[in-house]
């Protein structure tokens, strides 16, 4: 089984995995079978870093789409309401609506004089 599977796997199941700041991987509590837990143990570095990526994603994602409940002055209530959907929306498809948001509400250009490294 390879990590993506394992994660295919996991999401299937309801199983979010999270990395805390400290590099560990963790789960809700009693939710991993013995199984997955070796599946994860022999995938872990890949299984981390798929999940950082992940987490990346899903911050730009929020980012993109407070900028668009900035463009619409949006009441804190409703930027709520926005994240709450953007943390529902399928992880498969958020690529796609960080696509979107983009090319709606671009990001604020970089002032700084520095060039802004497109790699993360």
């Amino acid at each position: 089984m390879s990590a993506a599977e394992v994660l295919d796997e996991l999401a299937a199941a309801g199983v979010a995995l999270e990395l805390s700041d400290d590099g560990k991987l963790t789960a809700p509590a009693g939710a991993l079978t013995e199984q997955q837990r070796a599946a994860i143990k022999a995938h872990r570095a890949e299984i981390i870093e798929r999940v950082r990526q992940a987490q990346r994603l899903t911050a730009a994602l929020i980012s993109a789409a407070m900028r668009a409940c900035d463009f619409w002055g949006d009441s804190e209530e409703a930027r709520q309401a926005m994240r709450q959907d953007v943390l529902s929306y399928p992880p498969a498809m958020r690529p796609e609506l960080l696509a979107y948001f983009n090319s709606r509400y671009s990001p604020a250009p970089d002032l700084s004089g520095h060039k802004q490294d497109k790699r993360s």
